[in-house]
């Protein structure tokens, strides 16, 4: 995918995601199947995930979802009242449409 390693930094996570990502003024976006892989990276790697922004796509502009993102920064967020998909960042994306492209934001 389309990204420019010296202009936009990266983490050690996004590092090893690095041709996978489709850079859209310096918002790094993946697929859903790589998105899935890169939680589960960090949190293998205990990198806690700290939100995750859908967007779409239309020629070269992109168009964040608000409705279908989440921000796990929060500790309120994990409060037993909150549907468990906004709880878990893996089963979040599970259940986002697969056409869409993310923007995963983690603490490392």
């Amino acid at each position: 995918m389309d990204h420019d390693k010296d202009t936009v930094p990266l983490n050690r996570i996004e590092e090893q995601f690095f041709n996978r990502f489709l850079n859209r003024d310096g918002i790094l976006l993946i697929s859903k199947i790589n998105a899935i892989s890169m939680v589960r990276m960090c949190l293998q790697e205990n990198i806690q995930i700290l939100g995750i922004d859908e967007f779409w796509i239309a020629n070269n502009a992109i168009q964040p979802s608000l409705e279908n993102s989440v921000d796990f920064s929060s500790k309120e967020l994990q409060a037993s009242y909150i549907d468990p998909v906004f709880r878990d960042p893996r089963e979040f994306l599970k259940t986002r449409d697969d056409k869409r492209m993310f923007e995963i934001v983690c603490a490392d």
